[in-house]
């Protein structure tokens, strides 16, 4: 998993997940977010508050994603 290794390098990528991905997209740059302490992800992150809360309320997981 990438989250806990988020740093400028991969932060382009998750950035484009936003930017031009799909919903799903979306939701896997959030939970890789999610699991990170770099501030700049935080702090898209904190652009879009319902995914926050979809994971904070275990809506959202990766094994919700994989739908497993």
């Amino acid at each position: 998993m990438v989250g806990p290794f988020l740093d400028d390098q991969f932060f382009a990528d998750i950035k484009k997940l936003f930017e031009d991905g799909k919903l799903v997209d979306r939701k896997a740059a959030a939970l890789a977010i999610s699991q990170s302490n770099y501030q700049p992800a935080k702090a898209l992150l904190d652009k879009y508050p319902e995914l926050i809360a979809a994971i904070q309320n275990n809506e959202l997981s990766w094994d919700t994603l994989t739908g497993q």
